[in-house]
């Protein structure tokens, strides 16, 4: 990784051939290449110390406000992991969008979204999301996702989830796709883990928003199993399928966890309404049995 202007270059490899942003040659399957982790901004790894033009999405800590396209580790403090635009965007549609008809299928008015934007970008805690339609909230958390840097579930690890997904065995499959899922940074961890805790609290309202798992991941794996742009544009249409299936995944496994814990309070819940039941009882006779003496 090397920083130049603002850009947070790191080495890569093209697997077709791409133009150079700084001397406008091609860079071959073979060269040397780096992409700006923050803009995406591709040249010859030769060249991208005499480039002179400043990252469009450079971070500057006098604009610390700012949400959208900042990497993730940016956003996080070490006590609180999850970003505050997360939460106060997650937590605002689970309390009034839980039942919504189609929560994240549907899209917000453009104009709205954009205005929500900025203004998150100037001061998330002073922004009162009551001022706008819940369509619109949605639409704007998606982008967030969708403006990272790196993704969720991040560049690095795009192909070791493809590989993941390629087994026949559902088991493989799941404990495959957990494997490279702990191979990510505690940040994007922790936002993961949020978020999918938030799609299956939407998930398990389906006959009311019409929202499957499936419908879920066919939104959200764009936003947080992102093909890199050093993929072929084709290979990442086929892709897609694959993507999809394993954020699906990932909804359905922790949404069955969910209902067995839910299943577990209640076998609990039960156990102890029982318990209290026979200690009233053997009260109530102890009780008759003094004063019978």
């Amino acid at each position: 990784v090397e920083e130049h202007n603002g850009h947070i270059f790191k080495a890569t490899q093209y697997s077709i051939p791409t133009y150079c942003e700084y001397c406008s040659s091609l860079i071959w399957m073979m060269d040397r290449a780096c992409v700006c982790k923050l803009c995406r901004y591709a040249c010859h790894r030769r060249c991208c110390t005499k480039m002179t033009t400043k990252c469009s999405k450079k971070y500057d800590p006098e604009l610390s406000s700012r949400q959208f396209g900042v990497e993730l580790s940016r956003l996080s403090r070490e006590e609180h992991t999850v970003p505050h635009l997360v939460e106060k965007l997650i937590n605002y549609i689970e309390m009034h969008g839980l039942y919504t008809e189609g929560i994240y299928r549907k899209s917000g008015s453009t104009n709205k979204v954009k205005e929500l934007r900025q203004g998150l970008d100037t001061d998330v805690s002073s922004m009162n999301l009551d001022d706008y339609n819940i369509h619109v909230i949605a639409s704007v958390l998606k982008q967030w996702l969708r403006d990272l840097p790196s993704p969720l579930m991040t560049f690095e690890l795009y192909q070791e989830f493809l590989r993941a997904m390629g087994q026949t065995d559902r088991r493989e499959v799941i404990q495959n796709v957990y494997s490279v899922i702990d191979q990510l940074s505690r940040t994007h961890l922790s936002a993961l883990e949020r978020l999918v805790f938030h799609l299956v609290r939407i998930a398990l309202q389906e006959e009311t928003n019409r929202m499957s798992a499936n419908a879920l991941a066919i939104v959200f794996a764009p936003c947080v199993l992102r093909c890199p742009d050093t993929i072929d544009p084709l290979q990442s249409v086929q892709d897609i399928s694959k993507t999809t299936a394993c954020v699906e995944l990932v909804i359905n496994e922790q949404m069955s966890k969910y209902r067995a814990r839910l299943k577990d309070i209640s076998s609990l819940e039960f156990a102890e309404s029982k318990a209290k039941g026979r200690l009233t009882h053997i009260r109530r006779s102890l009780a008759y049995m003094t004063r019978g003496t």
